[in-house]
């Protein structure tokens, strides 16, 4: 089986680590998969793990379309799957000229929806990755009988327990006190949460002296959040917030820390890191992630799908000082989370998910 992934632009974003993820997961079983896109940071990362890569340029514009006809012709491909609205689009256009089979993943409420609509007519499968998004979906009339609900996939070999010494020196961070990690894109939607984040730092670093926040990601807004970081260290007199550019290897910081704030993909890699979690997102906060909301959290991919309950800073600070301070019970949270990333949302047994879907598809 030969399968063609499809998105706009690799950026560093959820909807690409899910792609990366599952692509590698599904070769280790047997599945030749590629990828087409227009461009993007994370290309060579696809390259380094042995995923091919193709570049459509033009991504959107008309004369895509021939050029993704003529690649699926040349690379014999079995199935198409779309993750984002410039996809949705474009194998919705190239359909009436290669009738190949296609799924669509759904990743927020953020698609375009006429470009999700008219994929969705041609698509034997839609893929959507929490139970709030089905409902979504159900709302915009979509073919009901086509969508099934899977979860993202972590990479569990990569995102595991550390030794939290080693990913310190490897990032050049103290070695001792409390670290607090948030790891998100800093976008329109996510700003308001990471400036948060900074604030409830401020809060926590006023009495704790050897505490640091380390808030690591990319976006057109990372700057505002380190003009921010510089104002709260001049108040406390110290450098306690620290805002960083995508850090490759992420789990690194995971491992740095003593505790993370993250949603969707970083909340899936934290607890697989065995880390305890604190759940906010663009829609909503969760707050510590414990047996008692950690069905509620994932179903609203914890926060950033829905929820009522609003993001604050004192919010933050109280659930962060509330883990920092007990240690034996942040040991058993990490311990919670790891099993469950193990038993429900391993790379592989995710990619099993897909490959039987994938296969269903192709009768």
């Amino acid at each position: 089986m030969k399968i063609l992934m499809l998105v706009y632009r690799l950026n560093v974003g959820g909807t690409e680590k899910y792609m990366i993820n599952l692509a590698w997961a599904l070769m280790r079983l047997g599945i030749r998969v590629e990828i087409a896109t227009s461009g993007g940071p994370l290309v060579q990362t696809c390259r380094r793990q042995g995923i091919p890569v193709h570049l459509l340029s033009g991504f959107s514009k008309g004369s895509s379309v021939s050029k993704l006809s003529r690649l699926i012709a040349a690379r014999g491909y079995h199935l198409l799957h779309a993750n984002d609205s410039l996809s949705y689009q474009l194998v919705a256009s190239v359909h009436s000229r290669r009738k190949i089979p296609v799924v669509l993943t759904v990743h927020g409420r953020y698609h375009n929806k006429p470009a999700l609509r008219r994929a969705a007519k041609i698509a034997r499968r839609i893929i959507v990755v929490t139970p709030n998004l089905s409902a979504w979906v159900r709302a915009l009339h979509l073919p009901v009988h086509k969508a099934v609900q899977i979860p993202l996939g972590v990479r569990t070999d990569l995102f595991r327990p550390l030794n939290q010494t080693s990913c310190r020196k490897k990032l050049g961070l103290p070695l001792s006190g409390s670290l607090l990690a948030y790891a998100s894109r800093f976008a329109k939607d996510k700003y308001p949460v990471a400036k948060k984040v900074i604030l409830a730092s401020e809060k926590i670093a006023k009495i704790s002296p050897k505490f640091i926040a380390v808030l690591a990601g990319p976006g057109m807004y990372r700057k505002r959040l380190s003009l921010l970081a510089a104002q709260v260290n001049r108040r406390i007199g110290r450098k306690a917030v620290i805002v960083r550019p995508p850090i490759t290897q992420i789990w690194q910081l995971y491992g740095a820390a003593n505790a993370v704030v993250g949603t969707g993909t970083v909340a899936n890699e934290a607890m697989a890191c065995g880390k305890p979690l604190i759940a906010a997102g663009a829609k909503s906060y969760f707050g510590i992630v414990q047996k008692s909301n950690l069905s509620h959290a994932m179903h609203h991919q914890f926060g950033d799908h829905g929820g009522n309950r609003p993001v604050t800073v004192g919010h933050l600070a109280r659930d962060a000082e509330r883990v920092l301070n007990a240690p034996g019970w942040s040991v058993e949270l990490g311990k919670m989370g790891r099993n469950i990333t193990l038993h429900r949302f391993s790379a592989i047994k995710i990619a099993s998910q897909i490959r039987k879907l994938y296969l269903g598809c192709l009768r």
